[in-house]
C-alpha cells in the first residue's frame, strides 16, 4: 500500500488493529530512486531489448 503525503503510518496501523485485522507484518519502505525512476520512464527501453542507444 503506498501512503498518501501527509499520512502517519502509525495511524493506518491503528486503525487496522482497531477493526480487528489481523497483519502478519507492517513494514515502512522508502522508494528508491531506481524505482521512481523505472516507474516513470518503464523497463522497455532500448537497452532492455538489445537494441543500440
Amino acid at each position: 500500500m503506498t501512503l498518501g503525503d501527509g499520512i502517519d503510518p502509525a495511524d493506518v496501523l491503528q486503525c487496522l488493529t482497531e477493526q480487528g485485522i489481523a497483519l502478519r507484518r507492517f513494514d515502512q519502505h522508502q522508494v528508491s530512486l531506481h524505482e521512481v525512476f523505472l516507474h516513470l520512464v518503464g523497463t522497455n527501453s532500448a537497452d532492455t531489448q538489445g537494441q543500440p542507444s
